[in-house]
């Protein structure tokens, strides 16, 4: 069993004083089927602290890995600062600048190792490093994103390009809600290296969620769904995707305690 300790914590920085802060967290397990045929537990503990008042807050996150040997190692980290309220600098380990997905295991996903990153007014704009330790000269990846609400459409469009392979990704989503609680979503990625294109498209009501997704080749490959019920500060979830090829079916399950 693989279990994923997730830290976060947020630091707060102010002049002269000390300020009072939230706290809160969540707890989740997760099951499901791994490569073995075995049912696999998943647990990740996310801690936050938040700053209260008017004082410009700096924060900080760490993911920590623990094997099955008890050894924890270090995933990913960030550390960065908000300006003005609202535009936020941070710098790290910190993953990629991209749209957002339900499976996403058709679309192009760019990987990104320590990067710089910049965000506001709905710009995100991220340098990562080749290997920061050897050569802090040598950027590999700039990548970008910008998100916009017009009514109930929500949009986002993304771009990554690897400066040593001269390859390139790009991707975009939309994201039409009928109401608060009824939502359709559709994404599409080009990715240069593997010349493929991925579609993906969703729709939610009332906690249950489907997709479909595929490529350019076979535009039906994966179907699935979840559903999420929520109480008291518990969030219990169960879905399960299908593979149209392999005729594979993968249940999951999860149960988060909020606090």
């Amino acid at each position: 069993m693989f279990n994923k300790l997730l830290l976060t914590t947020a630091l707060v920085c102010t002049a002269g004083s000390v300020m009072a802060a939230d706290i809160g967290g969540e707890i989740t397990t997760e099951i499901k089927e791994n490569a073995a045929g075995d049912w696999g537990a998943t647990t990740s503990f996310d801690l936050g602290i938040a700053s209260m008042g008017t004082a410009v807050p700096a924060f900080a996150a760490i993911d920590l890995d623990m094997n099955t040997d008890g050894d924890i190692e270090l995933d990913e980290w960030q550390v960065g600062t908000v300006v003005n309220g609202d535009a936020m600098i941070s710098f790290g380990d910190q993953g990629n600048v991209w749209i957002d997905s339900e499976d996403g295991s058709t679309l192009a996903d760019p990987a990104m190792k320590e990067s710089i990153a910049v965000k506001a007014l709905g710009a995100q704009m991220a340098f990562s490093w080749k290997d920061i330790e050897a050569d802090v000269t040598d950027i590999e990846t700039v990548a970008g994103m910008y998100e916009m609400n017009l009514g109930y459409v929500f949009l986002q469009a993304a771009g990554s390009y690897n400066m040593d392979t001269e390859e390139f990704a790009i991707g975009s989503r939309s994201d039409y809600l009928l109401d608060d609680n009824i939502g359709l979503g559709a994404a599409v990625t080009y990715d240069s290296g593997s010349e493929d294109i991925g579609f993906e498209v969703d729709a939610g009501a009332y906690g249950a969620t489907v997709f479909v997704n595929g490529d350019q080749d076979e535009m039906l490959q994966n179907v699935g769904g979840s559903y999420t019920y929520g109480f008291a500060g518990i969030e219990l979830e169960a879905g399960a995707s299908y593979n149209l090829d392999s005729e594979e079916l993968k249940p999951t399950a999860a149960v988060s305690f909020n606090f």
